[in-house]
């Protein structure tokens, strides 16, 4: 059979990273495998076994003529990828890709699959109106959570799918249960609203006043870095909270750290919430839409707190770091995450699911 992923980058991402393994379970089952990749970007490694194209468009910027000019161009080149790879199914992780393969798609002999990633609440009237469209033209959807899938009409939730992301990368695996927890809070994420990491800075300002020889250390980039490094200053944090920056590895910090937090207002799936939970880090995290509440199982294997409360969520911070032996419970709940999600049983789910909408007319 032959797949073809359409992605706009292979840089660090959800998509990307679902990407990297999904097309190297695919090509060792023994299906012939293309990646076409719109940039020349490229973070995942993609296994030799896997064909990838990159097509190195650069971005419609420049006037209107430019930015038309471009759009052709990309239109064209992706069209002849897709022709040239002679695809059973092609598969739109980023649904933003369907505009440029519906043309073919619908002149084509091939099945379309897309998938629902964001949080479809956060979504426009408009911007609803256009995904509805999309998805009713695609043979199939896979949507991370059940919350999420039950966000769309009945006509489209019933030709899609649950599958969760997978959780498991190099570093997860590398990493060991420390012997002593350090006192560090870990969090990681893009330095941006949805995180909202105002409401992180002001529950680690109570959990500090309580604990003062702990630290906050916070792994990621963003446009809010600069905001939020003053919030701290005002917070009379500039000595407790570590702004780390973007980092392969942060899951080893985590791992070792006393406490990992996620404050965000909405998710689609956590891929850093699931791996504190892989490496055994007792975790709290909001409550918000969606994807928390589908993994962890408030005070079982880990905690929940309200969307944008940091008293609530300096107390669940402080019932973890002076409680050792709750933590540990847990930790050691949370690591089942690994055998419930690995890359593994994942990919196949993916794979089922393709091999079945090919063979429906």
């Amino acid at each position: 059979m032959n797949i073809v992923f359409l992605v706009a980058t292979l840089s660090c991402g959800g998509v990307e990273r679902t990407v990297s393994y999904l097309s190297k379970y695919f090509a060792e089952a023994g299906h012939n495998t293309s990646i076409i990749c719109i940039s020349d970007e490229q973070f995942y490694d993609i296994d030799k076994k896997v064909n990838l194209i990159k097509l190195n468009i650069a971005s419609a910027a420049g006037g209107r003529l430019d930015r038309y000019k471009k759009i052709v161009e990309r239109f064209a080149k992706i069209h002849k990828a897709v022709k040239a790879t002679k695809p059973d199914c092609v598969v739109c992780l980023d649904a933003e890709m369907l505009r440029f393969i519906r043309l073919q798609y619908r002149l084509g002999h091939f099945k379309l699959i897309t998938s629902e990633r964001t949080n479809p609440l956060m979504n426009s009237e408009r911007q609803r109106a256009a995904k509805f469209a999309s998805y009713r033209k695609s043979d199939g959807i896979v949507f991370q959570t059940e919350r999420a899938k039950n966000c769309f009409p009945p006509d489209i939730a019933a030709k899609g799918v649950v599958i969760p992301n997978a959780v498991g990368n190099e570093y997860v695996f590398r990493a060991e249960p420390p012997a002593v927890r350090r006192k560090a809070i870990t969090a990681a994420g893009r330095l941006c609203a949805q995180k909202d990491y105002p409401t992180m800075l002001r529950a680690f300002a109570r959990v500090h006043a309580r604990h003062p020889d702990f630290v906050l250390e916070i792994y990621g980039g963003g446009e809010d870095r600069d905001a939020l490094a003053r919030l701290a200053a005002d917070l009379s944090l500039a000595d407790a909270v570590q702004f780390k920056g973007a980092v392969p590895d942060a899951v080893l910090q985590v791992a070792s750290s006393s406490c990992y937090v996620m404050s965000s207002t909405y998710e689609g799936m956590p891929n850093a919430l699931m791996e504190a939970l892989a490496v055994g880090t007792p975790s709290v995290s909001t409550d918000c839409p969606f994807g928390p509440a589908e993994l962890i199982r408030d005070g079982e294997n880990g905690l929940l707190v309200p969307v944008g409360d940091d008293a609530a969520l300096a107390d669940a911070v402080c019932r973890v770091i002076e409680d050792p032996a709750f933590a540990a419970r847990l930790g050691d709940a949370a690591k089942s995450i690994l055998a419930e999600q690995s890359m593994e049983r994942i990919s196949q789910k993916y794979l089922d699911y393709i091999l079945h909408i090919a063979q429906t007319k």
